[in-house]
């Protein structure tokens, strides 16, 4: 049973990790875009 938290709870950081990654990239993506419409 304390196993199977353990990897329940890894599983949830890696899945909040590659959530705040992706958001990131999107944040940077969007950056040069909003840059490009101002000029």
């Amino acid at each position: 049973m304390s196993v199977f938290f353990n990897i329940e709870t890894c599983l949830i950081r890696l899945f909040f990790l590659i959530l705040s990654k992706q958001a990131q990239r999107l944040h940077i993506a969007r950056l040069p875009d909003r840059k490009q419409t101002t000029e």
